[in-house]
């Protein structure tokens, strides 16, 4: 990915709250249900509409089937998760020297690549991988033990999140290290590097199947009371996390 040069003078504080930010939430199930049914991000087009039809190339059921793979797990199973189907998901992330420059399999803006990856281990569920948080080194392709005492509680979850976070194995925390990309894009810094973040996920989540693992990404979590358990800088921003463990189906089928 490639992203536009810096604009001289947008270092300040952005201007004031878009309209959009206003638009008052639903938060009743039902209604937040049929809203999502509504489908109000298709845009109206007309009967008399100009348009052109583009060919398909796979049957919808083929696509179906391939769609299918990329889905939210929200219960896992009990047994613990063998640690080298956590490193088939993590291998996604890696990056490799090419011509004597690190690559990845995801693009940043500016290649700057200042989305780092940390993991949080549940005790006695993942093998062969001691309970606490870790930094996943995407060059050295190993996890390096950051708090092994740490022990984060599902009530750092919100409620309707905890059911989830109680049943899996691990969670993965995608952190913004801003001072690794604001000298290059100032206040878009973050902008980009929730793009950045959201194609990790996207890369995580084409392979979860394949490795055993179920995925759910967490919109938002009370991060400020398990900061600490991270050891990372003031500037670092949490831009996204998800909870995985092992496939039930997988485990019986291996």
């Amino acid at each position: 990915m490639t992203a536009p040069p810096p604009i001289a003078g947008t270092q300040g504080p952005r201007r004031d709250a878009p309209a959009w930010t206003k638009i008052e939430m639903i938060f009743d199930p039902g209604e937040r249900e049929r809203f999502k049914a509504a489908a109000h991000g298709l845009r109206a087009v007309g009967p008399d509409a100009t348009s052109t039809v583009l060919a398909t190339h796979e049957d919808t059921d083929h696509v179906k089937q391939r769609f299918q793979t990329r889905r939210s797990e929200r219960r896992y199973d009990e047994a613990p998760l063998p640690l080298d189907q956590l490193a088939a998901l993590l291998e996604q992330l890696r990056a490799v020297i090419i011509d004597g420059k690190l690559k990845y399999g995801y693009g940043s803006a500016g290649s700057s690549y200042a989305v780092q990856t940390y993991l949080y281990a549940k005790p006695g569920r993942v093998d062969d991988l001691a309970p606490g948080t870790w930094y996943y080194h995407p060059v050295q392709y190993r996890l390096f033990a950051i708090r092994p005492d740490a022990r984060i509680e599902s009530s750092a979850h919100y409620f309707e999140n905890r059911a989830i976070f109680e049943s899996s194995a691990f969670s993965i925390f995608f952190i913004g290290r801003m001072n690794a990309i604001a000298p290059l894009y100032g206040d878009k810094s973050r902008d980009f590097a929730l793009i950045e973040a959201g194609l990790m996920t996207q890369a995580l989540e084409l392979a979860a199947t394949d490795a055993g693992i179920g995925l759910c990404q967490i919109g938002d979590l009370q991060f400020a009371r398990i900061r600490d358990l991270f050891d990372i800088a003031p500037n670092d921003l949490l831009l996204h996390s998800l909870i995985g463990g092992p496939l039930a189906h997988y485990l019986r089928e291996a």
